[in-house]
């Protein structure tokens, strides 16, 4: 998972549209909406609750299915570089 892409997924956790995710990453919400089909795909989810649970359950296992445990620590949301 990218640092953008965990951004992202910690933002859906969090509750917020994709409206207010791309405005709080200086992104349009279309380019939310094509992040989002994208690591539904990656992690095999089927929904934006799915993803948001996932995020919720970040365990660091290492499973190369559970991407977002390992991968979401010490992501900054501040930030909107790539």
């Amino acid at each position: 998972m990218t640092r953008r892409e965990g951004q992202i997924a910690t933002l859906v956790s969090e509750g917020l549209a994709n409206k207010e995710i791309a405005f709080r990453l200086s992104l349009s919400e279309g380019t939310v909406k094509v992040y989002l089909s994208k690591m539904y795909q990656k992690l095999g989810c089927k929904s934006r609750l799915e993803l948001a649970l996932r995020v919720k359950r970040g365990t660091g296992s290492s499973d190369p299915n559970d991407l977002l445990g390992v991968h979401l620590a010490g992501v900054g949301i501040a930030n909107g570089a790539d």
